[in-house]
């Protein structure tokens, strides 16, 4: 793939605004027109129980953030959630050089407020960072024209089509890096391209995470557009690996001991809680100090039910944010954001949730990098080209349910061994797919149009 940086939109640009896809994109919309007055009603009553009405505001397009910004046109970074804007760390502290040198904005945009509250806490080095509204037409419009960007990067996913469709009508660029897709969205994007909307159309450049993810985007994305350098996730998990003095400094601040059995339960979604304690229980009756970690994946949501399930279910719980100290036997709920990898250097085995039920899982790499044995369940085609690549490995497996989540643990738990202070690992690729990306996108961002503001 050839660095084209604007050379070569033009057919963007044709490709995109073809009758059938504009025609698509007119019953979009009308859509939005016809249930605006409802969306905005629901959201505005579902969300501010478990959100600040700041949040819902910004989701809403009723204040444009980034009134400050410089003049010149600049970068502009979007990711989904947690686990995007993670991956998106590392190339953002590469960009910000280059953004210096050239003396353009680099923004960065997430649409959940659990990426934007750990965002802010990671002190991220960009000009800014805000929360993308609805991909309402009028809102999009006015985003565009405010930000004017030179070039628009999406990580993994999180297609929106009046958002780029704006994009390419302001002349921007538009890469989408660490691509990825499940089979069921390969479905639906196949049937909408073979309809006349393809909505990779305006992608001037897309980088699959894998070469099984490659296949997937090949009837989607021409070859000259479309190129694998490897998942930018191992950039971002090395980089949120916890030193081993880190670790002991944890252990110490909890009062535990590193030969407390210990396993973790990471990203766990409502509906896995119950077979995630059953198996906890299985474990105790054979290693009493057992400690499990429980990590759910919705925080504000989950938090309270889950806590209510382990009482009912007789074991003792202590929560993270409550600054009580793990009980061995008992359950550790991890109920804070942005500390899962932390405490995944603790653990002497790890399950990886949102794999016991359909949706596609979670990053298997965070525990697998601290050298641990991983278990995830039969639901994790988000990340099946990661998952196989560490069953080849001989210490991570998938798990079919409780009893099989329990042996499991079982296995590895009572074959501890005392915990690694390295964490090399030849399943990790020594060289840095983020820095490759980077490299391609430093020449859209030096030869693309800079559109006044």
């Amino acid at each position: 793939m050839e660095r084209r940086g604007v050379v070569g939109g033009a057919k963007r640009e044709k490709a995109w605004v073809r009758w059938p896809a504009l025609l698509w994109l007119c019953l979009y919309n009308l859509l939005w027109y016809l249930l605006w007055p409802w969306v905005e009603r629901f959201i505005g009553m579902r969300r501010r129980v478990v959100c600040g009405a700041g949040y819902v505001a910004a989701r809403l397009g009723k204040c444009l953030p980034f009134a400050n910004l410089p003049p010149e046109a600049g970068v502009w970074i979007h990711a989904l959630s947690v686990g995007e804007a993670l991956s998106a760390i590392p190339m953002v502290g590469l960009l910000r050089p280059i953004c210096n040198n050239l003396r353009c904005p680099l923004i960065f945009s997430v649409a959940t407020e659990s990426a934007y509250t750990l965002l802010r806490g990671k002190d991220l080095p960009v000009d800014a960072l805000f929360v993308l509204p609805l991909d309402t037409p009028w809102i999009m419009r006015s985003y565009v024209l405010a930000l004017k960007p030179r070039l628009f990067v999406l990580v993994e996913g999180d297609l929106w089509p009046n958002l780029l469709y704006h994009l390419r009508a302001h002349g921007t660029p538009c890469v989408l890096v660490n691509a990825r897709m499940s089979s069921r969205a390969h479905r639906c994007y196949t049937l909408l391209a073979r309809l006349g909307w393809n909505l990779f159309a305006p992608f001037d450049a897309v980088f699959p995470a894998s070469l099984e993810l490659e296949s997937l985007y090949a009837p989607l994305v021409p070859t000259d557009r479309r190129m694998c350098v490897g998942n930018m996730k191992w950039d971002a998990v090395r980089e949120k690996l916890s030193p081993w003095t880190a670790r002991v400094a944890l252990w110490d601040e909890l009062g535990l001991s590193p030969s407390v059995p210990t396993w973790v339960a990471g990203s766990v979604h409502r509906g896995e809680e119950d077979m995630v304690l059953e198996a906890h229980r299985s474990l105790v009756r054979e290693l009493p100090e057992a400690l499990l970690i429980l990590a759910p994946r919705r925080v504000h949501e989950d938090s309270h039910l889950f806590e209510e399930k382990i009482r009912r279910a007789g074991m003792t719980v202590s929560r993270r944010s409550s600054k009580d100290g793990p009980t061995p036997g008992g359950v550790y709920l991890l109920d804070t954001y942005g500390e899962l990898m932390n405490f995944y250097g603790l653990a002497g085995a790890a399950f990886v949730g949102g794999s016991l039920i359909p949706f596609g899982g979670h990053n298997v790499l965070e525990p697998a990098v601290y050298g641990i044995p991983v278990c995830w369940g039969p639901y994790i085609a988000n990340f099946r080209d990661l998952a196989d690549m560490l069953v080849s490995s001989g210490r991570c497996r998938q798990i079919s349910g409780c009893s099989d989540l329990a042996l499991f643990l079982r296995t590895h738990l009572r074959q501890r061994k005392s915990p690694r202070m390295t964490t090399d690992d030849p399943l990790i690729p020594q060289d840095s797919p983020t820095e490759r990306v980077v490299a391609f996108l430093n020449g859209f961002i030096r030869q693309g149009r800079a559109c006044g503001r």
